[in-house]
């Protein structure tokens, strides 16, 4: 059975917002919203992924836009996976954060 990437967690990304607060999401592979994350999975994100030290500014908007954080004090994106990596790999990785 073929596995839809998209609706797999590719990106963790966490965001600080103005009044100091941290919210998290995930997207997918395309930089499409999936969700909004708790502490609890956006931790479990960011240690199964791989620091993304200049995330794009497509990634960036669309969590931006996805959790209402027009500018963001500070930002945090993790990888889980590249499109090189097999679609179970890729699946074991994602449920780490999609519970």
């Amino acid at each position: 059975m073929p596995i839809d990437r998209k609706k797999l967690v590719c990106f963790v990304v966490a965001l600080k917002s103005p009044d100091g607060a941290w919210h998290g999401c995930a997207l997918n592979e395309d930089k499409a919203w999936l969700q909004p994350l708790d502490t609890d999975l956006w931790g479990a994100g960011e240690k199964a992924g791989v620091f993304c030290s200049k995330p794009s500014e497509e990634l960036l908007r669309a969590a931006a836009q996805g959790l209402a954080i027009s500018e963001p004090v500070e930002v945090r994106a993790h990888r889980l996976f590249h499109a090189s990596d097999s679609d179970e790999s890729a699946s074991v990785l994602s449920r780490k954060v999609l519970r």
